[in-house]
């Protein structure tokens, strides 16, 4: 079964694992092509490599010299971090997987489509050149679903990064090893034996081709479904062996994978509360059996455009730097970290143009912003007028909502809202309203007692983290526009420069840095393109360089309003923790930034309790966390040491600089963007045709 999308051919990979024997697909006759330098090593030979490569020998030594241990001693150190770091890689181990897998997933999953033009691509630059998949990170689902889609088209299984959590999978964490999962700390800084170990076996695989390789350019799995701010440890190691000449390219792979509802959705609502991650562990996995009950509805993955690293560096890169020195002994210099930032940048920016999301989370930013209003529910007729133009929009940056011919817009919408029937309903007179339900908690009743929040708002606020989850998705792609919409609705005069506009736009990119990624250099490019697009649709007007406010339709102010409420759950949390960290108690008696964090997110309780603030998604603490580092990065908190711990002081002048621009932006929900005579607009005075 096949679907066309923005020109390109989605297959769904269940189809035929519904019409045919699984046994039967994972036991026949599997070859690929190979990376035309392929050393074909087996796993316990790239071991051996390793170990014996200069640079592991040479910080043996050194480790010898520097702390006067034995060589032996030092070499029996590295043998296990090797040991416990290495996959097995075998094709048996990877069909038992895959019949797991197809199993599992025909019984959660309706489809699994992928593009066909990305799987030829892919086939054809894995013979050329070593080649890096990078797919985004929302669920454990993404850790082998790579491999099962490589298994499916004949295409090289990976060799695949994972946290060293995993291997608290008992019996299961020999299967993952052997499907070609290898095992590293989420951070090892100060570890200069565990650096060289990590470092040669990462970069070993890549140069010798026997498989692709597969990390998360984010780090780690994002609970709130935006992108993550990148992390760059382990695309540093792989292009270093660009950098220093050892391989003439690498091809580096973005892939985006878009779930109808995600297997996690209460576990990370939960998780930004505060309340603990559970440990990774088989019973864990049987006890989370009941999923198996549940319609996950589809998977789309989306197989971006090879990007080839030699292209992409052009001439900012000169590899003769490094020729006088052993290679071993590298330091990435000022430009090549700029590049390597610049990349996963433009990697994770590719992730969100090729997203395929459903009608849902569209759904969600409607509701997040009628919930925020304190509504009982949402007519029918505006969540499709909101939700159809925002779907309009969301064409316009790249990304893609289904749409299947035929289908009209009402239709995929209630059958999105039926597989989340735990967050929303459809009542007998045609409003969308939250579910009123017992969340089903994976957690026993007493873990809330070592929270700081009452376990009372902690159910209240389960189902808006739920939604904002899912907003999220399509929150990042449309910043931009959020961001200008937010602008106009704040600004109190009836003609705005451009200037003016780009002046407030650099603040509020500024404000939220860690929230979203955002290209720098095309800052001016974002703003232009939403004005761009907003202009075509006669929402603002645009002549000579300035934005006349007061032109706009009235019948068409709910847009922007809707479009600058999707940012308050950030901008009021921010609020809220500046305020905190400027109160006399936390200036006199500072804490450490976690603790810190927390106390915000008591702050933004209190918030609540007493009506200053509406909505619920402001306990995050992921926005919080976001804020206090952000504000450490602009000088308005400072870390200092204090006996043995790393606390934060706020620095009162700064803080409260950045606080002022925050209110600039906050905006009360009752009174939305105000006519110019000094009466209100409705947001409900437009009631198109379902």
């Amino acid at each position: 079964m096949t679907r066309v999308l923005r020109g390109k051919t989605y297959v769904d990979i269940l189809y035929d694992r519904r019409k045919f024997g699984d046994l039967e697909w994972v036991t026949r006759d599997w070859t690929c092509a190979k990376y035309r330098f392929s050393k074909e090593r087996s796993p316990k030979q790239i071991q051996d490599e390793v170990f014996g490569s200069p640079r592991v020998q040479h910080v043996i030594k050194e480790i010898c010299d520097e702390r006067k241990m034995s060589q032996e001693e030092v070499t029996k150190a590295a043998g296990k971090i090797l040991e416990e770091m290495s996959h097995n890689l075998q094709l048996s181990a990877i069909r038992l997987f895959g019949f797991l897998l197809a199993k599992f997933k025909k019984q959660v999953y309706t489809s699994i489509y992928v593009n066909l033009d990305g799987i030829e691509q892919l086939r054809d630059c894995s013979v050329e050149y070593p080649v890096l998949l990078l797919p985004t990170h929302r669920s454990y689902v993404d850790f082998l679903l790579i491999s099962y889609v490589c298994y499916h088209f004949n295409l090289p299984i990976p060799a695949i990064a994972a946290g060293l959590d995993f291997l608290g999978l008992k019996a299961l964490n020999l299967l993952l090893r052997n499907s070609g999962a290898f095992f590293i700390r989420r951070s090892f800084g100060g570890d200069k034996l565990y650096w060289a170990v990590f470092t040669e076996y990462v970069q070993n695989q890549l140069s010798g081709g026997e498989a692709p390789l597969e990390f998360f350019v984010e780090g780690t799995r994002s609970r709130t479904a935006k992108s993550l701010n990148p992390k760059l440890g382990l695309l540093q190691t792989t292009l270093e062996l660009f950098f220093t000449g050892q391989v003439s390219d690498i091809t580096v792979v973005p892939i985006s994978i878009t779930y109808d509802r995600t297997l996690e959705e209460m576990l990370y609502a939960y998780e930004l509360l505060g309340v603990p991650k559970p440990k990774e562990s088989t019973t864990g996995l049987i006890k989370a059996r009941s999923i198996l009950r549940d319609n996950f509805g589809s998977i789309f993955m989306h197989i971006g455009d090879p990007v080839s690293v030699r292209e992409f560096c052009g001439k900012q890169i000169d590899r003769s730097l490094h020729n006088l020195q052993p290679r071993f002994k590298f330091a990435l210099t000022p430009v090549e970290q700029q590049v390597t930032m610049d990349l996963s940048v433009h990697i994770i920016r590719t992730h969100q143009r090729n997203l395929v999301l459903s009608h849902f989370p569209l759904v969600c930013l409607v509701m997040g912003d009628h919930l925020r209003e304190e509504r009982c529910g949402a007519t029918v007729e505006n969540v499709i007028a909101r939700v159809a133009w925002l779907e309009e929009l969301v064409n316009q940056t790249g990304a893609c909502i289904t749409s299947p011919d035929g289908v009209t817009r009402w239709d995929q919408v209630q059958q999105q809202i039926c597989i989340h029937s735990n967050l929303f309903t459809v009542t007998s007179d045609m409003k969308v309203e939250l579910t009123h339900s017992e969340s089903e908690s994976t957690h026993p009743s007493d873990t809330f007692h070592s929270l700081k929040l009452s376990t009372k708002v902690i159910e209240k606020a389960l189902p808006y983290l739920a939604i904002y989850h899912y907003g999220n998705q399509v929150l990042q792609v449309l910043v931009h526009y959020a961001m200008v919409a937010l602008i106009i609705v704040t600004t109190n005069t009836s003609c705005l420069s451009l200037e003016s506009l780009f002046s407030r736009y650099q603040v509020l990119q500024k404000i939220f840095q860690r929230e979203f990624v955002f290209e720098n250099k095309k800052s001016l490019e974002g703003m232009l393109s939403a004005l761009e697009v907003f202009q075509n649709q006669e929402i603002l007007c645009h002549e000579e360089s300035r934005i006349f406010l007061d032109k706009t339709p009235d019948s068409l102010r709910w847009k922007l309003n809707l479009l600058a409420s999707v940012l308050s759950p950030f901008l009021e949390g921010y609020k809220i923790a500046c305020q905190h960290l400027l109160s006399s108690k936390l200036v006199s008696n500072p804490e450490t930034l976690s603790e810190t964090v927390k106390q915000c997110q008591v702050a933004v309780e209190g918030a609540l309790l007493q009506g200053e603030i509406r909505d619920y998604r402001s306990l995050s603490l992921d926005i919080l966390n976001n804020c206090v580092h952000n504000l450490v990065k602009l000088g308005a908190v400072t870390k200092e040491p204090r006996n043995g711990q790393t606390l934060v002081v706020p620095n009162g002048h700064q803080l409260d600089i950045i606080l002022q621009d925050i209110n600039s932006f906050v905006q009360d929900p009752l009174k939305r963007w105000p006519y110019y005579s000094g009466t209100l607009v409705s947001s409900a005075v437009f009631r198109p045709k379902l």
